[in-house]
């Protein structure tokens, strides 16, 4: 298989990405808990009072990337 016959057309669609900075108490969690399916990765106490989809409370670094590793391996939800 050559290159040429490899060529991809059109645009891929993904997620859209967003970084949300402020504060705390501003409102960055309950914004995100919009979104379509979300689920966070916690990495600090806060989200009691949101109805959300949530990991354990993660304290180390490791922590963090078993838990992206896990949602790396899922399928898209809602899709």
């Amino acid at each position: 298989m050559t290159l040429m016959s490899r060529v991809q057309r059109g645009r891929t669609p993904k997620p859209p990405r967003l970084l949300v900075y402020g504060t705390e108490g501003i409102g960055k969690s309950t914004f995100a808990a919009q979104a379509p399916h979300p689920i966070f990765i916690q990495t600090e106490d806060g989200l009691d009072a949101i109805a959300c989809d949530k990991f354990p409370l993660a304290t180390t670094y490791d922590e963090v990337l078993a838990v992206l590793a896990e949602l790396s391996d899922c399928p898209i939800r809602g899709v």
